[in-house]
């Protein structure tokens, strides 16, 4: 079952199961939302995704007609699992600055870091520091 990870556009825009895409929707040449034909002038960009069936990354795109699309802001995206280190691989460091996390600077859930290393799936919950997280607040 293909299933997607968001993990760079805020949550608010629900993109359909890929099951339910066409070629077209998954390469970005059609809307997600509706399957319209996209131009440059008419798409939005909804960040990259994951799908957590494979290692396998995608773009998609929405036309403008949709208001919860081009609302929804870009926000950081999560590094891969590969590329943490152990303290933030476990929660005690935040994913983008490496800060421990402590009462003073603050833990937030900020999505899960995904990732394989051979037949080991890495996939963990992402943490942030609040300078972090407010820096990219969406």
């Amino acid at each position: 079952m293909a299933t997607h990870a968001h993990t760079s556009r805020s949550s608010e825009t629900r993109i359909p199961s890929v099951d339910n895409l066409s070629q077209r929707q998954l390469r970005g040449a059609d809307c997600v939302l509706c399957g319209i034909t996209l131009c440059a002038e008419t798409a939005v960009d909804l960040g990259e995704r994951v799908r957590l069936d494979s290692s396998g990354r995608w773009f998609p795109r929405a036309c403008k007609t949709h208001p919860e699309a081009v609302a929804a802001p870009p926000t950081r995206a999560i590094p891969a699992a590969v590329d943490l280190v152990p303290a933030q691989r476990h929660g005690w460091a935040c994913v983008w600055c490496g800060v421990t996390l402590t009462r003073e600077t603050g833990a937030h859930h900020v999505g899960y870091a995904r990732g394989q290393q051979g037949a080991h799936n890495l996939d963990c919950e992402a943490w942030s520091c609040t300078g972090c997280k407010e820096e990219w607040k969406p």
